[in-house]
């Protein structure tokens, strides 16, 4: 019996392959347009005694964010549950999928991903702060479809800052990653991703802080 394909869709840190293959083995990979749904810092995890926020997405209509679609046997989405245990693997209509490139529908596809429980869905916070080497994963696989692509996650997602905690909710921590990754020595274009992050929020990011 052969597996039916899947998709999955990364929004987030599953944009970049290396982050997907510590999972589990995906196939094709292709940028895409997602329409009627927000992304958003809202996610907060607790991992091996480490706290921060991720990336979580809502459906909101009328809100447009870039992302990936891959290919995915369905022996593999267990594994992807396990990773994303904070979140729930959700059905999307492939109505709201166009290729990112051209615009163009996708057919034939069954289309799955992930968002953050209720229970876990709170900005970020001094507590549960937003990682720089989460960032830097995500813009690093963003980075290799395109420059545009890049803008276009920093634009198309919300919660940079919380404007109720006074206190730092961005955290730099290159220097020693709390989201660690085997992929993060390929974050080399740090100078490039801070020039876009400063361009782009530059209120949110002047309010980073040095772990």
């Amino acid at each position: 019996m052969v597996d039916e394909t899947h998709y999955i869709i990364g929004y987030g840190s599953l944009i970049t392959k290396e982050s997907r293959f510590k999972t589990g083995q995906t196939g094709k990979c292709m940028p895409v347009i997602i329409s009627n749904y927000c992304r958003s810092w809202t996610a907060r995890i607790t991992n091996k005694g480490k706290y921060y926020t991720a990336v979580s997405i809502h459906h909101l209509p009328g809100s447009v964010i870039n992302a990936v679609i891959t290919e995915i046997k369905s022996s593999e989405l267990s594994s992807y549950d396990k990773r994303e245990i904070n979140y729930n693997r959700i059905r999307i209509p492939i109505s709201n999928i166009k290729k990112y490139k051209t615009g163009k529908s996708i057919s034939n596809a069954v289309v799955w991903t992930y968002i953050i429980n209720p229970k876990y869905s709170k900005p970020a916070s001094y507590k549960y702060p937003i990682l720089q080497s989460y960032i830097d994963i995500i813009l690093t696989g963003c980075n290799r479809i395109s420059n545009k692509f890049m803008k276009d996650f920093i634009n198309s997602t919300v919660g940079w800052e919380n404007v109720k905690d006074k206190r730092y909710t961005w955290v730099n921590d290159r220097t020693n990653p709390y989201y660690n990754f085997k992929c993060n020595k390929l974050c080399h274009k740090t100078k490039n991703i801070d020039k876009l992050l400063k361009q782009a929020i530059p209120q949110a990011f002047y309010k980073r802080v040095d772990a």
